[in-house]
């Protein structure tokens, strides 16, 4: 798949363009390191390290919430999975799955949330794990299906760099990134685009409502 706008501007082109976003990076590496950890407030359950759960957790959410968009990119997602390394990406990312999502802090197994309540469902069943998978393959496949007005791996490497080194599993790490994507991906026809805003709000419909009522024990947030 072409990217949307022909070829980005080079690596060094980009670092001029953008040499405030490394600076205000590197200021917040330097507070993490003197805070020791990034949270200011119950450092220890929040330490640094490399965490693979918020990428497929990640991947799920986006999966499920962009169901419309994936739809209208078959065709293109059709044509990558003629190449061979889309094979490999989507088995290595089948691999990394297998042994990176281990759900354990202490924080997830709250009851009582939403999150937690699939994660808890997820993580103990083989068969719950690969049905989980589903839609984070299908995201996988449809962001790579969608063109981008800028290089993908500035969204998608700079998503990685936020959500790696996070513990907890929390949806709300999302949101740049997902709101990122939606303004920077090529945009569909406007039958798409109504459809994708109609499953929107019926989502955010039922997520409302989970929020205002729950649904049993279980809240949203």
């Amino acid at each position: 798949v072409r990217d949307w706008t022909p070829p980005g501007p080079t690596v060094l082109a980009l670092a001029r363009r953008y040499w405030s976003f490394v600076f205000t990076g590197l200021l917040f590496l330097a507070f993490v390191v003197l805070n020791g950890g990034v949270a200011v407030g119950d450092g220890n359950r929040h330490p640094v390290g490399l965490y693979l759960p918020n990428v497929f957790f990640g991947l799920f959410v986006a999966g499920v919430c962009f169901v419309p968009l994936w739809g209208a990119r078959l065709r293109e997602a059709a044509r990558l999975l003629r190449q061979p390394w889309v094979w490999a990406g989507l088995i290595g990312l089948a691999v990394a799955f297998a042994v990176g999502f281990r759900i354990d802090h202490p924080y997830n197994y709250i009851h009582g949330f939403l999150r937690n309540e699939i994660l808890m469902w997820v993580n103990p069943s083989s068969l719950h794990r690969l049905v989980f998978f589903v839609p984070v393959a299908l995201a996988a496949l449809g962001l790579f299906a969608t063109p981008l007005c800028q290089p993908r791996w500035l969204l998608y490497g700079a998503s990685l760099l936020v959500l790696l080194p996070e513990w907890l599993v929390e949806q709300r790490y999302y949101l740049v990134a997902m709101t990122l994507f939606l303004l920077l991906r090529a945009p569909g026809s406007p039958r798409v685009e109504r459809v994708q805003m109609a499953y929107g709000l019926g989502l955010s419909g039922i997520l409302f409502y989970l929020v205002t009522h729950g649904f049993g024990d279980v809240r949203l947030l």
